[in-house]
């Protein structure tokens, strides 16, 4: 999966299916000022608008590996933990917009996506 640059700054991955998710450098961003950060902040806004997800690149200069490496630890830690324990912050409405989701709750492909309701 090769990315294809669309500018200096961003780029795009094309994945299997034909979509796209942009790769969005966050080194512009040590520099709030500057129009690359202006760039880098609407290209972040597009992706969340649109599709969602992005990848993100230069992120080791404002991220320290040591926070990511945190970050890391802390996930294994709650998914080894058991079934009930996960199941407690789980989301529990339609609308709830963050808690846990056990293997197999988002669908995310439409081939297994149930059908909509009729009206």
């Amino acid at each position: 999966m090769a990315p294809s640059a669309t500018s200096p700054r961003t780029m795009t991955a094309k994945l299997e299916s034909k979509a796209q998710l942009p790769l969005i450098s966050l080194e512009p961003l040590l520099d709030p000022t500057s129009p690359a950060a202006q760039e880098a902040s609407r290209a972040l806004l597009s992706a969340f608008r649109t599709s969602g997800f992005l990848y993100l690149t230069d992120y080791s200069s404002i991220i320290p590996p040591s926070d990511i490496a945190k970050v890391f630890h802390s996930s294994a830690h709650f998914f080894s933990r058991p079934q009930p324990q996960k199941d407690s912050v789980a989301c529990t409405t339609p609308t709830a917009n963050r808690g846990y989701h056990h293997l197999g709750r988002e669908k995310t492909s439409p081939a297994t996506a149930p059908k909509p309701a009729k009206t």
